[in-house]
């Protein structure tokens, strides 16, 4: 017997033979399957130098820096020189060597100076310039000279307008995470990423060579969730201006929307490198647990109030007494000098921190600082107050015993003091209060209070044992 096909029989067959084949051998995936996208091309955008430092001036990093003059040397990228550039400074001149062979070249006697420097690296080879300055500190005007990059690297990448900025200041403009750059409209830059974003996309990013005369782009096609960094901020009226995650193992650092209930963001798992609430108080991970994100999940970061204050005093043999009558004007009037410096237990305790709830930990922004890196988050504080104590008895009755005062004079360093830590109110006794017990010997209960508009009434108590 003879079977017939019809000609739209036999497409069918053949149709369905292929399918089955083309799944068994990979060519289409199974239900349940998803096959990743391939990678997208790498495109290279060139980069050109600029000294425009009006526009400089003008721009807003996430983290800005200037660093002292130290040890004779400025610390400039010099493959002569690991130590980097040096110099010979005194209080009205600094003499500068640009070239990086170790013999000065330029001898600067203006209080504001730009530098242009000659770095090289293998074959390649690149100017930069610094700005230097002079800036007088503390009762006694000591001399500094400070330096910052007064160059940037700029082009046109994806279609947007690309500026590098070498923001730690050490003639290279690769590294990710103290860099900066700023795309497109954007006002403020960012730090320096592997993974940017350029109008809603994010792409992956290469910096060819040190100076920043090449990069290379191409689109990031991986899984995305969203994250929430408003709705669970515990904080009296202040809403972040900006966040910035970091991925630190794979160079990431992104800076999230605060604009929107949402921001995308590339699946993985970050930690809050950084957030600004204000011009003065930012904020850094801490302890806060690793914030992960989830593909098409919403990720809520939790964190503010209730604040503690972090400090860890100790018991050290000898320190510092700097006698002083308690200020009456702004900047506080300067310690009495001189010094007292006695051989005796002490109890010394740093510039304590503010931790909220979740353990992030809330800090001064870096142009607040006095000259040892010192500032409180908070400008307003209108008391900030130390207590050491120990109980004794007197007529059977017990009593508390008050180490920090002595007759007419305060020793307690941060009693009454202006906490706005502008480098012009810069006062050097900020940096540690340092507290004598003299002949006492046994247990001591010290307590630290600030009262802040932004942080409310925090303390801190802890019990320590004097011993010889």
């Amino acid at each position: 017997m003879k079977i017939k096909f019809s000609g739209l029989i036999c497409l069918l067959l053949l149709s369905t033979g292929y399918l089955f084949l083309a799944v068994f051998s990979g060519q289409f995936p199974v239900r349940g399957e998803e096959k990743e996208a391939a990678p997208a091309e790498w495109r290279e955008y060139k980069l050109t130098y600029s000294t425009d430092w009006n526009f400089l001036k003008k721009t807003k990093t996430t983290d800005p820096r200037y660093y002292t003059v130290r040890d004779n040397y400025i610390w400039l990228f010099n493959e002569q020189d690991k130590s980097g550039f040096q110099c010979v400074q005194g209080d009205d001149f600094i003499k500068v060597d640009v070239d990086g062979d170790g013999q000065t070249d330029k001898n600067l006697r203006r209080r504001d100076n730009f530098v242009d420097y000659k770095l090289s690296y293998g074959m390649n080879k690149n100017p930069y310039r610094l700005r230097i300055w002079r800036r007088e500190f503390g009762p006694k005007r000591t001399v500094f000279w400070l330096y910052e990059r007064a160059c940037f690297m700029k082009g046109r990448v994806a279609g947007q307008n690309f500026i590098l900025i070498d923001d730690n200041n050490n003639g290279r403009y690769n590294d990710f995470g103290a860099d900066a750059v700023l795309i497109g409209k954007n006002k403020e830059a960012g730090l320096l990423s592997s993974l940017i974003e350029i109008k809603g996309k994010y792409y992956e990013l290469k910096i060819n060579d040190v100076f920043g005369n090449t990069v290379q782009v191409r689109e990031y096609r991986g899984s995305s969730g969203k994250i929430d960094v408003k709705s669970k901020l515990k904080l009296k009226k202040l809403k972040p201006s900006f966040v910035t995650l970091a991925d630190k193992k794979n160079d990431i650092y992104l800076t999230v929307s605060t604009r929107k209930k949402t921001s995308k963001v590339p699946v993985g798992n970050y930690e809050l490198y950084l957030a600004v609430l204000t011009d003065r108080i930012r904020v850094r991970h801490g302890t806060l647990p690793i914030i992960k994100v989830e593909a098409d999940q919403v990720t809520t970061l939790e964190w503010g109030g209730p604040f503690k204050l972090d400090c860890e005093p100790k018991v050290t043999r000898g320190g510092t007494i700097m006698d002083f009558v308690p200020p009456t004007d702004s900047p506080p009037t300067a310690p009495e000098f001189p010094r007292q410096e006695l051989n005796c237990p002490f109890i010394k305790i740093e510039l304590p921190d503010v931790v909220g709830q979740y353990g992030e930990e809330y800090f001064g922004d870096p142009q607040f600082k006095d000259p040892a890196g010192f500032c409180f988050p908070d400008a307003g504080v209108t008391y900030f107050s130390v207590e050491i104590t120990a109980e004794e008895s007197r007529r059977g009755k017990k009593k508390k015993k008050y180490f920090n005062r002595i007759g007419r004079y305060f020793v307690d360093n941060w009693r009454q003091l202006d906490p706005s830590g502008v480098v012009e109110k810069s006062i050097p006794w900020w940096q540690i209060y340092e507290c004598p017990l003299y002949d006492y010997r046994g247990p001591v209960h010290i307590k630290v209070w600030i009262q802040s508009p932004v942080f409310g009434k925090i303390e801190f108590e802890q019990d320590l044992m004097v011993k010889d």
